[in-house]
C-alpha cells in the first residue's frame, strides 16, 4: 500500500458560501471552482505523485471554529478532488479511481487552518 499526505493551508470556500455568491451572479461557481480547483492542483503537483489504481482519500479539516457545519465544510473536497485529477495525479475522479472518502474534523485552529489529505492506493 502507498500512502500520501498532502497539506494545503488555509480555507475552502464553503458550500453556503458558494451559494450565496451564486445568487448574486449566475457565473460565480464557474470563478470559485476555477480558482480553488488551480490552486490544489498546484500543490498537488509539488508534492503528490501519480497514482494508478483505486484510491482512498482521506480529509482532515481544520478549521479556525466549530461555527460552520462539517457538510458546509467538506464541500471544499469538490475542488481538492478536481485539483487531484487537473494536476495529474488521479486519472479521473470517477468509482473505478476514487474507491472512498473519509472525512474528520481536527480541533480547531485559528492561526493555521488547514485540510491534509491522505491518498490510500492499494496497487504499486
Amino acid at each position: 500500500m502507498t500512502v500520501q499526505t498532502l497539506t494545503i493551508p488555509g480555507e475552502f470556500p464553503t458550500l453556503n458560501s458558494v451559494l450565496a455568491a451564486t445568487k448574486r451572479h449566475w457565473s460565480m461557481y464557474s470563478t470559485v471552482k476555477r480558482q480553488q480547483t488551480k490552486k490544489a492542483a498546484y500543490l498537488a503537483k509539488q508534492g503528490l505523485k501519480t497514482v494508478t489504481g483505486p484510491v482512498d482519500l482521506e480529509f482532515e479539516w481544520t478549521t479556525p471554529n466549530k461555527r460552520m457545519d462539517p457538510d458546509n465544510v467538506s464541500h471544499g473536497a469538490k475542488y481538492i478532488i478536481d485539483g487531484l485529477v487537473q494536476s495529474g495525479i488521479l486519472a479521473d475522479d470517477s468509482r473505478k479511481v476514487v474507491r472512498s472518502l473519509h472525512h474528520t474534523f481536527a480541533p480547531p485552529n485559528r492561526k493555521h487552518p488547514r485540510v491534509v489529505v491522505t491518498l490510500r492506493d492499494d496497487h504499486e
